[in-house]
């Protein structure tokens, strides 16, 4: 009865696994439904499954935005006294984001699957990348081990690694959240030596704009030269008359 009891809850896990990489979409490939009953099941569960997962994942990436938000503004608090310009400020922080993620959620675990699969570590990094990114190819598959099999912490060990696809899940969506913050006018000014020299550029044109405006205002009954102008092409208008009553006479 024992035995049966564990073999059941061996059962459960695994498809418990099963079911988290359908819902993330990694779909290792090594665990199949056979029968067409099964093959229907599991097309409905990944229709609701995917898009609950989806906005789930896109509900805790909106806190972890609010987190990030903090460095943000101690960046731009710091760097903004200096003149450093926004784009500058977004990339760092994007930077910062996206290599701590990175670490948090392969470089890290990688030492752990290295240990615990046998793996080395590259193998383990790479299993990492392609489990996170969503292509599942198969090659690799934790917990399928022989030694596993005989383990009583296989279970577990099972469930933690759908809370690790779904923790890197969500720092994925997170670095791709704040890449679509970056301007996407001009991307390739932010590497650019010469931005320096447009924003003098820029200045001067202004500068030279205000230097050329005309010397006339635009009253509230409509558009009229100013007082000294006005001035002006009157005297200039009664030269003209004067000029042209003596070539009469």
């Amino acid at each position: 009865m024992e035995r049966a009891n564990i073999r059941l809850i061996a059962l459960v896990i695994v498809s418990f696994f099963f079911a988290g990489t359908v819902v993330t979409t990694i779909g290792y490939g090594n665990i199949a439904p056979l029968s067409d009953g099964g093959k229907v099941f599991c097309m409905v569960f990944a229709v609701f499954g995917i898009p609950m997962t989806a906005i789930m994942l896109t509900a805790i990436v909106e806190r972890l935005l609010q987190l990030t938000e903090v460095l943000e503004k101690f960046l731009c608090s710091t760097c903004t006294v200096r003149g450093v310009p926004t784009a500058y400020l977004r990339f760092l922080h994007l930077s910062l984001i996206m290599c701590g993620a990175i670490t948090l959620v392969m470089i890290i675990p990688a030492f752990f699957f290295m240990f615990l699969e046998d793996w080395s570590y590259f193998e383990a990094l790479y299993f990492c990348f392609i489990s996170l990114t969503t292509i599942g190819l198969g090659d690799f598959v934790p917990g399928d081990d022989p030694k596993w099999r005989r383990s009583e912490y296989r279970s577990l060990y099972k469930v933690c690694c759908v809370f690790f696809f779904i923790t890197g899940l969500t720092f994925l969506l997170l670095i791709l959240e704040l890449c679509a913050k970056i301007p996407d006018d001009h991307p390739g000014m932010l590497f650019s030596c010469h931005k320096p020299f447009l924003q003098e550029d820029e200045e001067d044109i202004s500068t030279s704009a205000i230097k050329l405006r005309p010397r006339y205002s635009i009253s509230s009954s409509g558009s009229s030269p100013s007082s000294p102008d006005r001035q002006r092409l009157s005297r200039n208008s009664y030269e003209r008359i004067s000029g042209r009553d003596k070539e009469s006479r």
